[in-house]
């Protein structure tokens, strides 16, 4: 009795991983992989776009309050 107890907890803590990891199901965009990789490098761009708009206005707002 000891021994089965024994070795189903054995089996069961080596099929652990398998029921942890599973299957992923990630929603998949439509379109290729080209657009996109285009549509997140434009993305990209943005963030960069706004981040330099961004500081270059803090910058030009100190070198005016600096000036006065």
């Amino acid at each position: 009795m000891r021994r089965k107890s024994l070795l189903s907890a054995i089996l069961a803590g080596v099929a652990l991983p398998a029921t942890l990891i599973g299957a992923h199901d990630f929603t998949r965009v439509a379109g290729s992989d080209l657009d996109r990789i285009r549509g997140d490098v434009n993305r990209v761009g943005d963030s960069f776009r706004l981040v330099m708009k961004r500081e270059n206005g803090k910058k030009a707002a100190a070198s005016t309050r600096e000036s006065s």
